[in-house]
């Protein structure tokens, strides 16, 4: 399954860039980095 949500979620993030704009974002849908937040 996560192996199928991972390639949902690419397709997705590909179809929202500026070049294609299929799909548009709300922006509860997304968040900041977690990873390296701002110091």
């Amino acid at each position: 399954i996560g192996v199928d949500l991972s390639r949902v979620s690419e397709e997705v993030i590909l179809w929202a860039t500026k070049e294609f704009s299929f799909v548009t974002l709300h922006d509860s849908y997304s968040t900041g980095s977690s990873i390296m937040p701002q110091k």
